[in-house]
C-alpha cells in the first residue's frame, strides 16, 4: 500500500486539488492507498472535513501550527504503508506518476517539478493520457532516474523501512524548503541511496503566497553528519556530479 502523507498548511483549494491528482493517478495505476493528512494551523472548514471523511483519510487538526518538517513526521507516523508519499498540499501528479514510480533502486526518489503546467487551464490534460501526445511530454523517454547526493522537490516517495532508519526529518530546521536536503544527505550516510527521477512529474498549484519565510542555506545549523563517509557513498554511486 502507498501512503500519501501531506502535511497542510496552504489553502483549502491545494488540499482538494492535491487529493483529487492523486486519487487521478493512483486509481489510473491500480494502487492501493490512504491518505494522512494534518490540517496544521489553519481553519478546518465543513467541506474539507467531508472530503477527508469521505476519502477514508487518517487525519488530525491541529490549530496552532507546528513546524514543517515536525509535521511531515506527524503525518508519517499516521501511514500504514510500505511506501511513503510526502507531498506538499498543493501537488498535482502526473496521471502515469504510480505507474512510473519505482524504488527498487532507490530508498529516497525524487519527483520533478514540470514547469509547463503553470496554469490551471492544463489541470484536466495533465491528469489524463492524452497529455503525453502532445508537445509538451511528461514522459522524456531519454530521461532515466539517477543518483544525487541531495534534490529540494515537493513531491518525494521513501520506503518506510528508510524512514525509519533515517530517523525521519530533522525537527528543528527552521522555515519550510530545503528540508528535503538534510533528509537526502541523512539518507546517504545511514546507507539508503537518494535518486531523482525525471520522468516523475508533477504541478505545483501555487495559488498564493506563503505567509513564512525559507532560512538562508548559510543560516541553517543542525544535528552533524559524517560527511566523509556521505562522500565516499556518494561516489561509489556516481552521485557526485
Amino acid at each position: 500500500m502507498i501512503s500519501i502523507c501531506i502535511p497542510s498548511r496552504g489553502p483549502t483549494i491545494g488540499i482538494w486539488a492535491t487529493i483529487a491528482g492523486m486519487t487521478c493517478a493512483l486509481e489510473y495505476a491500480g494502487k492501493k492507498f490512504e491518505f494522512c493528512v494534518l490540517i496544521n494551523g489553519k481553519e478546518l472548514d465543513e467541506y474539507t472535513e467531508n472530503l477527508l471523511n469521505k476519502v477514508g483519510a487518517h487525519w488530525e487538526h491541529k490549530t496552532e501550527a507546528i513546524p514543517y518538517p515536525q509535521a511531515r513526521n506527524h503525518v508519517a507516523r499516521m501511514a500504514q504503508g510500505k511506501i511513503i508519499i510526502f507531498s506538499d498540499d498543493h501537488c498535482i501528479p502526473a496521471y502515469n506518476f504510480f505507474d512510473l514510480l519505482d524504488l527498487n533502486r532507490a530508498d529516497v526518489l525524487h519527483a520533478t517539478y514540470h514547469p509547463f503546467v503553470e496554469s490551471y487551464r492544463y489541470y484536466h490534460q495533465f491528469l489524463t493520457p492524452e497529455f503525453k501526445r502532445g508537445e509538451y511530454s511528461i514522459t522524456p523517454a531519454s530521461s532515466l532516474p539517477y543518483y544525487v547526493a541531495t534534490a529540494n522537490q515537493g513531491l518525494l516517495a521513501v520506503r518506510k523501512e528508510a524512514w525509519l532508519k533515517i530517523g525521519g526529518y530533522w525537527e528543528g530546521f527552521p522555515g519550510y524548503g530545503q528540508d528535503e536536503c538534510w533528509l537526502d544527505l541523512k539518507a546517504w550516510e545511514v546507507g539508503c541511496k537518494v535518486m531523482l527521477d525525471p520522468r516523475l512529474r508533477y504541478w505545483h498549484f501555487s495559488v498564493r503566497k506563503r505567509d513564512y519565510d525559507r532560512p538562508r542555506s548559510d543560516e541553517i545549523t543542525g544535528p552533524p553528519l559524517d560527511l566523509g563517509l556521505i562522500r565516499a557513498r556518494l561516489e561509489e554511486y556516481g552521485a557526485v556530479r
